[in-house]
Order: structure tokens, then sequence, then C-alpha cells
């Protein structure tokens, strides 16, 4: 594969970047002082991986969140053939999901709202032009389980353990 020489380095960047940023959310090993008490809560300190602050490092972490899609995509194009389990697919699949984590970890607000709405609407664009059928029922199950994150969000909005709880207070006090 003549692109795996810029992907896989990659990969593994948002790999270990996305290890440090879980060790450093649960235990605040290597955060500044000042960030030691920013948005702390049951999920822990807001990490930072190896950049300077939140931000930079959940833009690190888009990479493997959205950036790599296209990539997976064309695995997905090149056929059956090419599913067979190999390392490659395997750090592909491992960069997605460490990315997700580490995005989370970070506590970055719109950056993770700029991550699902990008998976959103590729999705949606996805299955619009090549599963059309799919698309109304799986788009009804989405906005259940929307409607069932409010709700979720709202029941939970006394406790103060969950970083998404602070954004709706703010929403909710303009």
């Amino acid at each position: 594969d003549q692109y795996a020489s810029v992907f896989v380095p990659l990969m593994l960047g948002v790999i270990f970047a996305g290890l440090i940023g879980i060790i450093q959310a649960r235990t605040g090993l290597g955060l500044p002082e000042a960030s030691l008490e920013f948005r702390r809560d049951r999920i822990g300190y807001a990490a930072q991986g190896f950049q300077p602050d939140i931000h930079s490092y959940a833009a690190h972490m888009l990479i493997g969140v959205v950036g790599l899609w296209g990539y997976w995509y064309a695995f997905i194009r090149r056929g059956a053939a090419y599913f067979e389990p190999s390392a490659h697919q395997f750090i592909l699949m491992a960069s997605m999901g460490l990315a997700w984590a580490g995005l989370i970890v970070s506590k970055s607000r719109f950056s993770f709202l700029i991550a699902a709405l990008t998976i959103i609407i590729g999705a949606t664009i996805y299955l619009w032009k090549n599963h059309r059928r799919w698309l109304y029922p799986l788009g009804a199950a989405f906005i259940l389980m929307l409607i069932g994150f409010v709700i979720t969000l709202f029941a939970y909005r006394n406790q103060s353990s969950f970083w998404m709880i602070h954004l709706i207070a703010q929403l909710q006090e303009r």
C-alpha cells in the first residue's frame, strides 16, 4: 500500500497520544499545576497528551476520529479480500477507537461537537448515496438515541460529575 508510509506513523502517533491522554486523565501525570482542577470529574482530569492545552490535544485526536474515516473507507472500496485480519487493519481500528477515547478525556466540548457532527453528516451522505433503504431506519434509531441522551442529561442535571452538564447549565443561563 503506497499510503501506508504516511498513515501508519500517523495512526501510531494517535494511538500513543490517546494512551498518554487516558493515563493523564486517570492520574494527572504530566499536567501543569494550573490545569489539575480544570473540568475534573469522574472521568478524571482534562487530558493534554504532549500538547500545550486541551484544544490542541483534541485536534490531534480529531485526526483519528474524523480524518481516518477516509482511509477506512478506502479499505471498504477495495473489497472483501482486503478485510482479512491484518496488523494494518488492527492499527487502524485501534487508532480510531483510542482517538475517540482521547477526545472524550480531553473534555474539549467544541471538538467533540465537531467530531459528532462530521461523523453524522458523513454517515448520512454515505447512506444516501450507497444504502438509501437503510437511511430511514437508522435515522429513526439515531433520533431515538438522541432523545434518550437528552433525557438522560436533564435527569442528571443536578449532578456536577459530568462535564456535559456544565454546558447545559451555561446554555440555560442565556
